[in-house]
This record gives structure tokens, sequence and C-alpha cells, in this order.
């Protein structure tokens, strides 16, 4: 092109250089990416940059062929143009495998400057030898403006990672680590997770086996009580349909230790055995036996790391209760101990006197009271049944001890009673406190103390203001709702 100074925001301006070459080829064939329409093949050219020996451009060359000793010489046409296109795609960086750097200009055109005056030859007006708005033959798509129109569309990338990047879990414990993933460029595919073969007794699972890149997924390591101990090198490598990378995770293996035990719970119970207990401590997961004072448990159950519930056998006296696991079995202490002894007394009482039904433990076992009731150590969970006219007490645990009598008195709190009519006898809604209780009217018993009583509409009636009534203890309290006939 000729490149001139200009006052426009760019500062320059460019015309279409008269040496520049340009036409329609007889040979070559148009490529997929070039649709201009008045060559049936390729079309020369696809960009342009200044060349016009009168507006050239100043090189600094220490080649005395040109400048003896070195310094500043003008050049124009292709050895001006040609470099300064050369050096716009390095600039953009490395084009992307497996495509045509030249085709990133036809995919950009609008970040090229325009060049639309000029003409480089006699054509008849043809955008083949003359300039104009768009793609034409002299300048191509324009001249350079920046990298953008130079750089390759961004591929599909991801990187992957893990957390924590060391993972130690115990013989017959099990770990995690969060695997990671990041969009680095382009579009967000599926990753594929796996991890290289981890050592004899680890299985590895991930969940979920597959993310979107930018999601995560937890990666469970489960090592059984016979693996060896050591540090394992592994590798979880995410698959695209892009790309392929990985990342480091170090698994120790560590030996486990016995289980600890830091309360029985109850610490007693009846020689006959039977008694649900529940053994907290540590250290419990893959626990392989419970015993008291040398005998089996009649049954257990591993609930967690910390906790284990246990049924005792038949026995006497006080025994430590010792659980085994991997790492062998847990030492005796004052804090595992349990002790087999007599029955102890339960009482129960309402106050006042009321035929309220008494459970234990979800089983019904009276009304009205429990006198001296013989039951094995241990708690137990007292309910109250409703009477009507008062509210009942909240559940109450009791802790019955060998020998010993446990007293729980249910105190009832008596209520009032509210009555509500309407008048006259009208289908009007009753609510109490905000909650609809019946329609004409309505007769229930209330805790004591202000109730809000409002009156639904009825159709070719006003309805009454709602009405404060005041419950007291076994006394009967009415509110009449009058509804007004619309004249």
């Amino acid at each position: 092109t000729t490149l001139s100074t200009a006052t426009n925001a760019r500062g320059w301006t460019e015309t279409v250089w008269s040496g520049a070459g340009s036409g329609c080829s007889a040979l070559e064939s148009k490529p997929a990416w070039q649709h201009d329409s008045g060559c049936a093949r390729r079309t020369v050219a696809d960009v342009s940059a200044v060349g016009d020996p009168r507006t050239a451009v100043a090189v600094y060359t220490v080649d005395p062929y040109y400048q003896p000793g070195g310094g500043w010489i003008e050049v124009g046409g292709t050895s001006a143009a040609s470099p300064i296109i050369a050096s716009t795609y390095a600039l953009a960086g490395k084009p992307v495998s497996g495509t045509y750097p030249v085709s990133y200009l036809y995919a950009n055109p609008g970040s090229l400057n325009d060049v639309t005056g000029g003409s480089n030859g006699s054509c008849g007006g043809s955008y083949l030898c003359t300039a104009g708005t768009g793609y034409d033959g002299p300048t191509g798509l324009g001249t350079p403006n920046g990298t953008s129109a130079f750089t390759g569309p961004a591929t599909n990338d991801f990187s992957i990672g893990a957390s924590p990047s060391a993972v130690s879990v115990a013989q017959g414990a099990a770990g995690t680590s969060t695997i990671t993933t990041a969009l680095v460029s382009g579009s967000a595919e599926s990753v594929a997770l796996s991890i290289s073969a981890p050592p004899s007794g680890v299985t590895a699972a991930f969940n979920p086996a597959s993310v979107t890149a930018g999601g995560s997924s937890t990666l469970t390591l489960t090592v059984s009580a016979s693996a060896a101990t050591g540090t394992y090198p592994l590798t979880v490598t995410g698959t695209a349909a892009s790309a392929t990378h990985t990342t480091p995770l170090n698994l120790t293996v560590t030996i486990t230790a016995a289980p600890t035990v830091s309360s029985v719970t109850p610490a007693n119970g009846p020689p006959i055995g039977g008694t649900t207990v529940t053994i907290t401590g540590a250290g419990f997961t893959g626990s392989t036996a419970v015993a008291f004072g040398g005998t089996a448990a009649a049954s257990f159950t591993v609930s967690s790391g910390t906790q284990v519930g246990a049924v005792s056998p038949a026995g006497t006296g006080t025994v430590d209760v010792t659980v085994t696991g991997p790492g062998g079995t847990s030492a005796t202490s004052s804090a595992d101990q349990f002790t087999y002894g007599s029955l102890g007394f339960l009482r129960v009482t309402t106050s006042p006197a009321l035929p309220s039904q008494i459970s234990l433990n979800g089983v019904l076992a009276d009304s009205w009271g429990l006198n001296w009731l013989e039951l094995p150590p241990g708690s137990y969970t007292v309910h109250f049944s409703h009477v009507e006219g008062y509210t009942e007490p909240a559940d109450q645990v009791a802790v019955v001890t060998a020998g010993a009598t446990t007293t729980v008195i249910g105190s009832f709190t008596q209520r009032g009673s509210l009555s509500v009519a309407t008048s006259p006898a009208v289908a009007g809604q009753i609510s109490v406190d905000g909650v609809p209780r019946n329609d004409w009217g309505m007769w229930t018993d209330l805790p004591t103390g202000s109730h809000s009583v409002c009156f639904g509409a009825v159709v070719g009636y006003t309805s009454p203001a709602c009405q404060n009534a005041t419950a007291n203890a076994g006394a009967l309290t009415s509110v009449t709702g009058t509804y007004t006939v619309v004249p």
C-alpha cells in the first residue's frame, strides 16, 4: 500500500500502491476460506502492508552492502511488506496445529485496517484491481491492526490438580482427595478421570468418574487391613477429546493403631445379659470383635470410627469392655468398665393424679402411675399420653441403677375451655390464633392465656371483627360472633 500521515483517529491513511500485484489464478483452486465471487480460483492478495517506495519505511541495517558501517536505509516493495506481515504472524503466537494461518485473516476481517481507495491497474472497476470496502485484490482484507486477525482459534484445553496431593491412610481405613479441573482455553469438554495402578490391597474410585472441564471429583482410596505400609507415587490422568493431562498424588499407608475405648453407656446391666450399650472411642473402623471381660458380645455393630453398639452377654461383677480391630485390641481402663448387678426400681406419678397412659421406651406400661417397677439398670424414656383438659409434660429420660429407686413426676398443666358460636347460626369459618378450627361453631380445650378468635366471610352477611378470648384453667370461656345481614 501507499501509507501517508493523516489527521484521523488512526493518524495514517492507506491507498492501493499502483505497483502492487493482484489477480485471479488460472491454476490454483480457491481455498475454502476465500469467498469472493469474481474469481472461480485462488484470488491474490490476502493481506497487505506498506510497500510504496515513495512512502518507504526506515530500516536499520548492519549489512555493508547497503550501508557501510551500519545505518538507516529506506525500504519499499515486498522487501518491506513481507517482513511486516511475517513479524505480525510471529507476534500473534504459534499457529494451531493442522490449520492454515492465512485462514485466520478471513475469520477476523474486522481486526484489519480496510483499504478502500486506489487501483493497481485497469480492470473496469472490478475489485480484482480496484480497492473497495471489504475484500479486494490489491490489498486483500486490509493491513495489520495489531495481531488479532493473525491469531488462530482457541483450542480446547484444561488443567488438572489434586488437593491434597499427598494422602495418608491407615490400614483398614479410607482417605480422599479432591481432583479439580480448570478450563484453560476454548470450550469446556468432558474429562474422563483415571489413576495409575494402586498397590495391592488398595482400591481407588472417582465420584463422578468424569467431569466437565472446570468441575471436580472426589477420589476415594480404600486401604485394606492387609495392605503393606509405605509411600506410593500415583498419577491421576484426565483425558478429553483435545488433550490429556496428569497430576501426581502420593499415597502413604500407615499402620493401624489399636482401638481406644473412652466410655461405655450404660455402664451396668443385669447378669442375664441383653443390655444394649454404646461404646465410644476411636479407631473402631474395621473392628472384628467386642468382648465383655473376655466373653464375646452377643452382637455388635460398628456405627462409625468413633462408636460401636453392642449387646452384653451374660456375666457377673465388673468387667472391661474391649474392642478388637486391625491394629489390635483396646487397652483396658476404668473408662471401659461394665458392671453386672441386680435390678433397680422406677416409680412414676402424675401431678395432679390423672389417667394418663405411661410408656417406657415406646412400650405401654400402665395408666395413672408406676409403683416401684423392677427394671434392669439403664436409661428409659418415660412418655405421658394426652389427657383431655390438660397439657401433658415432655418426655423424660430416667436412669435406673442397680438397687436404687428412680422417681419421675409427670406434671400436667390444666387448660381452659373455649366455646365459639355464630349468631345467627351461619357457616362462617372459625379460626383461633390464625388456625382454622371449624365452621358454624366449636368447643375445645386450649392452653390458658389470650387467644384471637376470628370469623370467616359468609355470603350475604358482614363478618364480625376478631375477638380476644382469655382461657382460664378449668373454666369455660364463651365467644359469640354476630353476623349482620347485608341490606
